[in-house]
């Protein structure tokens, strides 16, 4: 894990931005294509994803407004993706075309698209239903 930024938690971002299946099911998210080829490079305002079809800026730090966004909206299919609803609401970034993502929803959405057999099995366990100690106990 490489250690760029202040924050933990970006620095954790950043590594599990790296992962494929991770950054794909983000860009899928965002413009519902299958995108491949996605390169992963650490800005110090965001994080940047990108091939020749989409360009997606993870920002988490104030200071991309005027540093980053002019270069990244010459791009096509450019997104500006935060993880922090707070940040919908932080005067820097007002007049910019932010669109939240939840942590959760990109862990669920990665697991549901993974082609990983090991994960598809742990995933089949939620439909098991045992003796249904629960619905009996309902009665």
């Amino acid at each position: 894990m490489e250690f760029i930024y202040s924050r933990l938690d970006n620095c954790i971002l950043l590594d599990k931005l790296k992962n494929d299946e991770i950054s794909k099911t983000l860009a899928y998210m965002l413009d519902f294509k299958e995108h491949n080829n996605l390169v992963v490079v650490p800005k110090p305002h965001c994080i940047e994803i990108s091939n020749a079809e989409i360009c997606i800026a993870v920002v988490f730090y104030v200071g991309f407004e005027k540093e980053e966004y002019e270069a990244l909206k010459t791009k096509n299919n450019f997104h500006i993706v935060v993880f922090e609803s707070v940040m919908l609401s932080m005067c820097e970034f007002e007049n910019l075309p932010l669109k939240f993502i939840d942590y959760t929803a990109l862990f669920f959405m990665s697991l549901a698209r993974t082609e990983d057999k090991k994960i598809q099995e742990f995933l089949t366990l939620k439909d098991l239903r045992g003796n249904n100690t629960v619905y009996h106990l309902g009665k």
